[in-house]
């Protein structure tokens, strides 16, 4: 059959191509390998990829026995060739109309016929089902693909490492938004602003490199009365900061001094330099926190086993 032959684009893979975490096949390459049909007339409708387990159910990559990519191609036929013969059937006890199409057969029919085959022959499991419909010859193509064991495995454990960090994230978050959510609204929007008036709306830091900064507006220009109610909330959500860390590291409040912020910057390596934070920050309140994140990680991951 004269599509069994090779396109040279074949013979010269982009190193480049994109293939998603546990299939087989790049869009691409099966973009290049469709030339066979696109060439004589077919196009490429829908395109979707996923996984099913061992009973054929979609599922995600951790439990995939197989990748599938499905592919919708249509080659537009006209309707003065078509026979249209319309019927019924009998299906699980109900009458149903069913409509079928007709056409002649052309040497287009033979060349189309050997293009699927062409395309077939580029996978190791490539199914296909072809109808003629009023729109045209409808193509569908199923390509499988086994997932490995190993492949399984590493998703499982991506999930756990995504799951725990995630966890760790959220914590913090909770714990800092408890901070400023425990006070009224008029303590809360004087609080929560650093000394050029922005709002502050997280932790300064990274949590990877084990160090985060939580400032806390309690300068003097706030009135007396204010200031009093502040420390006892700041001093507790240390403490449960401190019942969080597991025993990876230790928070605690501080003036944020200079050599705060130098730690801050070299510790965190964060994208900002120590002019950004003293002029924010410099003067007010702060809970420091200094951790082991590989041991702050085993800890919650633990929890969650």
């Amino acid at each position: 059959m004269k599509h069994l032959q090779s396109y040279k684009i074949f013979e010269n893979q982009d190193s480049d191509d994109v293939v998603t975490k546990g299939h087989k096949w790049s869009k691409s390459h099966i973009e290049e390998v469709l030339l066979y049909l696109t060439d004589i007339g077919f196009n490429w409708e829908t395109w979707s990829e996923y996984f099913v387990d061992e009973k054929g159910v979609k599922c995600e990559l951790a439990d995939a026995e197989k990748s599938l990519v499905q592919l919708n191609l249509v080659k537009p036929i006209n309707s003065s060739n078509l026979i249209k013969r319309s019927g019924t059937t009998m299906q699980s006890g109900y009458r149903t109309s069913v409509t079928h199409y007709f056409t002649k057969w052309g040497s287009g029919d033979l060349e189309m016929q050997e293009a699927i085959a062409s395309f077939c022959q580029r996978f190791e499991n490539c199914y296909y089902h072809l109808s003629l419909e009023e729109k045209g010859w409808v193509l569908n193509f199923e390509i499988q693909s086994d997932v490995e064991e190993e492949v399984r495995t590493k998703q499982k454990q991506d999930n756990i490492i995504h799951k725990v960090e995630v966890d760790i994230s959220d914590r913090i978050s909770r714990i800092y938004r408890g901070l400023f959510d425990s006070f009224n609204r008029t303590t809360y929007s004087k609080v929560r602003v650093n000394k050029l008036g922005e709002n502050m709306w997280s932790p300064q830091g990274s949590i990877e490199k084990g160090c985060l900064l939580v400032p806390v507006n309690t300068t003097s220009s706030l009135p007396k009365t204010v200031r009093m109610t502040i420390m006892p909330e700041v001093n507790d959500r240390c403490r449960i900061f401190n019942n969080f860390l597991r025993g990876s590291g230790k928070a605690e409040v501080v003036t944020i001094t200079e050599e705060v912020i130098d730690d801050l910057v070299k510790s965190a390596g964060t994208y900002h330099n120590k002019e950004y934070y003293a002029e924010r920050y410099l003067g007010l309140t702060g809970i420091i926190m200094k951790f082991d994140y590989s041991k702050l990680f085993d800890a919650i991951k633990k929890e969650t086993e």
